[in-house]
């Protein structure tokens, strides 16, 4: 028995030999594959990347000479570090500076400067994180006894994941003047709407119509309440508001305990990388974090926040109106803190009432708004007014059932895509899955004390979320990350705090006393955390200045000679007109671009009618829009439905009727003009107008 595991340990170690052989012979031959045929140093390398080529092998070499050390000497290789320890503690706080600079300069060479676009090997990417997690490990472990211990490995890559996505929330804060991606430039446009009206020349006894819900349009759109907001400025407010609520609402959930506070930061950090999975959209962390503030607080305070969370959340989006109802039953149904405390009449009456308050909220509040609306309001109502109301209609089987249908349900999008290339089913697996098992160790090491009825509570709207997250995912529109699962992923936040509450804590404080596949899980957890965000990380790539501004004056000269003739039509890149790149015209507010893509995706050949009508009698003058053309594609190219819902119902038709009379190809933005005499138009969907 004692020669077959010597045997099986000395395989597992020839293994390991090899594969790390490979992996750094890889990562050369990235770096090689740089440095060579781009100059005349020593035949054909980069008199700047040959040398550092070089230098890169040798660090190599040293690399693997380590690990083969420790792999095949582990005792020797210990003594031999061990004796940098004393080092270590004579840095005192330095150590910490020397931390934070190995955070923040791969950052900024990867994702602000031009280096980032030249190193995008993977081996080099993932060799670049292995020396920054052991590094920051060695750093940071305490005492004298080690040189690293796996828990410190976790906190390395935790800390790496939160440098990376904070870079990249901050990545786009910029005053390019056009949109970044497909949507965008009209986003912006979108939040300024509501208080930013001044800004467009538009009727003043009429409302501006954004395809927008209410709750997004008033969280992006504080900034226009400010005179002089620019470009940069709401780019840099993005950047705040896909952040830092996340990591508020985790320092909210989990209660802090005496003695534990560096615990307790890192648990607000985790919650902004467990989150920016998804990534989440922010109105819905408002709510989950006015929910984590009600728990544990005295019911006249708990009451109306539930109630405000529920009411955001619907305002923000329907499909989340039951969900700050649910979380707050979870939480307080499931929180037990004492040793086999069973749930008490008073915490059961005090649950009820905050899941009632919740679904007031939630559905009684907007259904009480409509009531009294379709009491004073005219008989007449647009198709966009109808198909955007009452949320709580959600709520009938009839309504759940027009919702789903709407729009095609892609289901292969489930697994391995082109849209997604993991598939939503093994994204959401590898994002969880290390913490559900870690809640069930919890739960089975007594150090979460759930009986079956808590467990049911828990589980409950966890699995609920999961569904609809996963019916929403995989509708035409969606499917290309894991932002659909929202509900689901604060949800398993939330969990995780009772968890936490409960006694979990003291198993992170003490993590090195844990079993060591306990501690490996932590690991792995937080590897997954940091891969997708440092190998995605890149420096934004635009156009040359003077490309800009001869795009810019293009586009102005063109639409201040249109105006004169008729009406300007903004289908995209309505950001120029908030921003005043271009002369302030009247605004048209129709036929915006995300509105047509998603009716498109719905075929609703109803709305279509009156563009079409428009187009054949050259209402608009002049149409900006992004480039257009008529290529259909297979399902299996990125977003390949959604190209040919576009390509059907909106791009063709546009082309039948208008030509381009510019395309700025490196801005990606397009003037059409109408056609002479039109075109043969008769097989437009639901027939020529």
């Amino acid at each position: 028995m004692k020669q077959t595991r010597q045997i099986f340990f000395f395989l597992i170690r020839l293994l390991l030999s090899a594969g790390a052989v490979f992996f750094l012979w890889k990562a050369c031959e990235e770096f090689y594959k740089l440095a060579w045929g781009v100059g005349d140093w020593l035949g054909g390398f980069s008199p700047k990347l040959g040398p550092a080529f070089f230098f890169f092998i040798l660090a190599c070499l040293a690399i693997l000479a380590v690990f083969l050390l420790a792999l095949w000497r582990p005792a020797q290789t210990r003594a031999w570090l061990l004796r940098l320890t004393p080092l270590r503690e004579r840095l005192g706080w330095a150590r910490w500076l020397l931390v934070g600079l190995i955070l923040v300069i791969p950052v900024w060479l990867l994702q602000y400067s031009y280096w980032g676009g030249v190193f995008e090997g993977a081996a080099m990417r993932l060799l670049l994180l292995g020396v920054m997690t052991l590094t920051i490990a060695a750093l940071t472990t305490k005492g004298q006894e080690n040189i690293l211990q796996l828990p410190d490995v976790s906190v390395a890559l935790l800390l790496i994941s939160a440098a990376f996505y904070l870079g990249e929330a901050f990545h786009w804060v910029s005053d390019y003047p056009f949109s970044f991606s497909w949507s965008e430039g009209n986003r912006i446009w979108d939040y300024s709407a509501l208080f930013g009206r001044r800004l467009y020349n538009f009727p003043q006894d009429q409302s501006i119509y954004a395809f927008i819900d209410r709750g997004r349009q008033l969280l992006w759109g504080l900034p226009f309440l400010f005179p002089g907001i620019t470009l940069r400025g709401i780019r840099l407010w993005d950047g705040l508001v896909t952040s830092l609520p996340y990591a508020i609402l985790g320092w909210v959930a989990f209660q802090r305990f005496k003695g534990h506070t560096a615990l307790w930061f890192l648990a607000g950090v985790w919650a902004f990388v467990f989150l920016t999975q998804g990534p989440i959209y922010t109105p819905l962390v408002i709510s989950a974090i006015l929910v984590a503030i009600a728990w544990r607080r005295p019911l006249w305070i708990a009451l109306p926040l539930i109630v405000l969370a529920g009411y955001y959340a619907q305002m923000a989006r329907y499909t989340w109106m039951f969900a700050p109802a649910m979380w707050a039953g979870m939480l307080y149904l499931a929180d037990a803190p004492a040793e086999g405390q069973k749930a008490t009449k008073r915490q059961w009456v005090v649950a009820i009432l905050l899941v009632l308050a919740g679904l007031l909220g939630g559905i009684g509040i907007d259904r009480l708004l409509q009531t009294g609306q379709r009491i004073t309001a005219a008989p007449s109502a647009s198709i966009i007014a109808q198909e955007t109301s009452p949320a709580a209609d959600v709520i009938s089987p009839s309504g759940l059932l027009q919702v789903l249908t709407r729009q095609p349900l892609l289901w292969e999008r489930l697994l391995p895509n082109a849209t997604f290339p993991p598939g939503i089913l093994l994204g959401v697996v590898l994002v969880t899955a290390p913490l559900i098992i870690l809640l069930i160790y919890l739960i089975r090491t007594r150090r979460w004390q759930l009986d079956w009825l808590r467990g049911l509570v828990v589980a409950g709207p966890l699995v609920l979320f999961l569904a609809v997250g996963l019916v929403v995912s995989v509708k035409i529109g969606g499917g290309s990350n894991l932002h659909n699962l929202d509900m689901f992923l604060i949800g398993l936040l939330l969990a995780a705090a009772l968890a936490w509450r409960a006694g979990g804590f003291r198993a992170l404080a003490h993590l090195d006393k844990e079993p060591l596949w306990v501690q490996s899980l932590m690991v792995v957890m937080m590897l997954v955390f940091a891969y997708q965000p440092l190998l995605g990380a890149g420096p934004i790539e635009l156009p040359a200045e003077v490309i800009v501004k001869r795009a810019l004056s293009g586009i102005r000269e063109q639409v201040e000679l249109a105006a004169q003739d008729g009406e300007v039509l903004f289908m995209d890149q309505r950001q120029l007109l908030t921003f005043g790149y271009v002369p302030k015209i009247p605004l048209v507010d129709d036929y915006e671009k995300k509105l047509m893509m998603d009716t498109a995706m719905s075929g609703d050949a109803d709305y279509f009618k009156s563009l079409y009508k428009d187009l054949a009698r050259h209402r608009f003058s002049l149409i900006v829009s992004e480039p257009l053309h008529t290529r259909v594609h297979e399902s299996e190219y990125q977003f390949g439905d959604e190209n040919n819902a576009w390509v059907k119902w909106v791009a063709g038709p546009i082309l039948c009727y208008y030509k381009p009379l510019k395309t700025y190809k490196e801005v990606k933005v397009q003037l059409l003009v109408p056609r002479a005499g039109g075109g043969d138009c008769a097989d437009l969907p639901g027939g020529a107008p």
